[in-house]
């Protein structure tokens, strides 16, 4: 028998979602930042409140929740779809700032719209 993924085990996911899924977010229809924002905010205390929060798993899955809350921040700032929510904007200065700290470039949150086809 496998163990359940951290998804399932602190979210009630099954399967594979996609970012909008993994946020609990419509999975059609265009996002504004501060939905994106809540919906992370709404995640991150489901896992807070689990008997487990404290493990390294579920800090891993706070880190993939922030990522996929990321992605989907830069598609709808390069679609120009308004303003980044402050949480999103503080979220990436702190990723370029430990990135300088460490001198490594910081990482690319590619969305796949940026994306080429084919």
């Amino acid at each position: 028998m496998t163990s359940p993924t951290p998804e399932h085990r602190f979210l009630g996911i099954s399967g594979v979602p996609d970012d909008r899924g993994l946020l609990a977010l419509p999975a059609e229809g265009p996002l504004k930042s501060g939905q994106v924002e809540a919906a992370l905010e709404r995640r991150v205390d489901e896992i807070e409140r689990h008997p487990l929060s404290g493990s390294v798993e579920a800090r891993r899955l706070v880190a993939h929740l922030e990522a996929a809350a990321d992605r989907l921040q830069a598609t709808i700032a390069l679609e120009g779809r308004g303003p980044l929510h402050p949480g999103a904007a503080r979220r990436a200065a702190q990723r370029v700032a430990l990135a300088a700290k460490s001198h490594e470039r910081p990482p690319v949150v590619a969305p796949k719209a940026v994306r080429p086809e084919g």
